[in-house]
């Protein structure tokens, strides 16, 4: 090859890949103009189905390569004893709650999967397995007869599927769930830091009876930047732990608005507040009011062999409406929570006379610290506290040179709540319960509880005053 030949050839070689290069630049830029709207969805979903992992998210994860789909199998066990006195008067007295023995209880079996389809569906599905031993005529009330005994069944908590990333709603769930009222209520079983939810849980007739879930469907999301959460649902006002309900009418409006004021250091420190409210149509046309100890010890969660402190039985009423009030807060390892809880019924029916509207209400205030230095997590999304960090996850083990050891994470706290259910004649009665709490959690799936609660039930009559004391443990491990 001659010089001249040579540089033609080099020439040549450089105006090609000038022009390749140009060419490229015109594609990419045209494939990244192109409305969304002209894409395939078979390329954004579902594209890369093989090499699925495995990983460790405090429970198994198996997930796809671009997380269009995931599986998470797991569940929770607590097992929980309680040791009780009470006063003669509570025992033997007018309106007595009977004789409270020691004991222990599975408090909740539960096994679950939940996880993501196609990248845009969530799903949860759990089941409760030790519901409640109830008699019949015991809990459930008269005109009931279908819903009358339960026997340790098996029954879903919840049960639904969530369409998300959808225009203007953001994200909409279909199936048994939380209603969105109340902190305590929303807060997950497995982060609580009492043995029990505060006594405002028992009184609220919107979850009083079905173990805390109602079927339905609810539109939820976020707004500026996670630091605002809204919800609103349609439900079936149900009263039992089975997820379902037979009735005309009886349907449920319930609503929920959030806000963090102020949230810093990935939420060591915030400030939350929340308004919710719910209109229900009654069951049966009746509505009932009661409470239970905050340390238990037998089946649960409706039974006669847990002690009922405050009970109005069944009065008649056409609708409940409900207003809940709600604050957190985290300044450093110290929480700060409360809640108020006022219900009014329409057209109360009390011995076949109308009394009016009646109007129950109740609060808790609460205080915990962390002994070890951590703060309790915040979920900014369903705006409730989150899974425990532990800095230093539990250990104690022969080392090499000498013993090994790792302290796991301490919290104590202090609960304060008062629930009135006297009104227009209904004498469900007054309680304040006062409970203290000793967390040790081992690391972010295993903890132990230790709970002393001292409990006073008034404004029943003369000789049904009296008091109650519960000393609680619980050992729990969730997956």
């Amino acid at each position: 090859m001659t010089e001249k030949e040579a540089e033609d050839a080099r020439i040549k070689a450089l105006v090609d890949r000038l022009v390749d290069e140009r060419l490229k630049a015109i594609n990419t830029t045209t494939k990244s103009s192109a409305p969304e709207s002209n894409k395939d969805p078979e390329f954004t979903v579902g594209k890369n189905l093989t090499g699925a992992t495995v990983n460790w998210r405090n429970g198994f994860w198996f997930e796809t390569p671009a997380k269009d789909f995931s599986m998470h199998v797991g569940g929770a066990v607590q097992y929980d004893m309680g040791l009780y006195s009470t006063t003669q008067s509570l025992v033997t007295g007018p309106r007595s709650i009977g004789v409270v023995d020691d004991g222990v209880n599975l408090r909740r079996g539960r096994l679950r999967a939940e996880g993501k389809v196609w990248e845009v569906v969530d799903y949860r599905f759990e089941l409760e397995f030790f519901n409640a031993y109830t008699p019949p005529g015991a809990a459930a009330g008269i005109n009931r007869l279908s819903e009358q005994q339960t026997f340790m069944t098996t029954g879903p908590t919840d049960a639904w599927i969530t369409l998300t990333h959808l225009p203007i709603v953001g994200n909409v769930r279909v199936g048994n769930q939380k209603e969105p009222i109340g902190l305590d209520h929303l807060e997950s079983y497995r982060f609580l830091p009492f043995m029990e939810r505060s006594p405002l849980f028992d009184y609220n007739t919107a979850t009083a009876f079905n173990n805390g879930f109602s079927p339905g469907i609810m539109l939820f999301d976020t707004a500026f930047n996670e630091r605002a959460t809204w919800a609103i649902g349609g439900f079936k006002n149900s009263y039992n732990v089975g997820g379902f309900s037979v009735g005309d009418g009886e349907y449920v409006v319930t609503g929920r608005l959030t806000g963090l004021p102020l949230y810093a250091d990935e939420g060591r420190t915030l400030v939350h507040v929340g308004i919710a409210g719910s209109h229900r149509d009654s069951v049966f046309s009746q509505d009932r009011f009661r409470v239970r100890p905050s340390i238990r010890s037998s089946a649960g969660p409706q039974t006669t062999f847990i002690p009922v402190f405050l009970d109005t039985g069944f009065f008649g009423t056409n609708s409940q409406d409900i207003l809940a009030l709600e604050f957190f807060a985290n300044f450093g390892p110290l929480t700060l929570q409360a809640e108020y809880i006022g219900t009014r019924n329409s057209d109360s029916i009390l011995a076949g006379n109308n009394i009016g509207t009646t109007f129950f209400q109740g609060y808790y205030v609460q205080a915990l610290y962390w002994l070890t230095g951590e703060h309790t997590r915040w979920d900014k999304k369903n705006a409730a506290p989150d899974r425990y960090v532990v800095n230093r996850p539990f250990f104690l083990v022969n080392g090499e040179h000498g013993l090994c050891k790792s302290p796991g994470a301490w919290q104590v706290g202090v609960r304060y709540s008062n629930v009135d259910t006297n009104n227009r004649g209904v004498t469900g009665g007054m309680l304040n319960d006062l409970t203290f709490g000793l967390n040790w959690i081992l690391n972010p799936n295993i903890k132990f509880q230790w709970n002393y609660e001292y409990a006073h039930r008034y404004g029943v009559g003369p000789g049904g005053t009296g008091d109650f004391n519960g000393v609680g443990m619980r050992c729990q491990f969730d997956f």
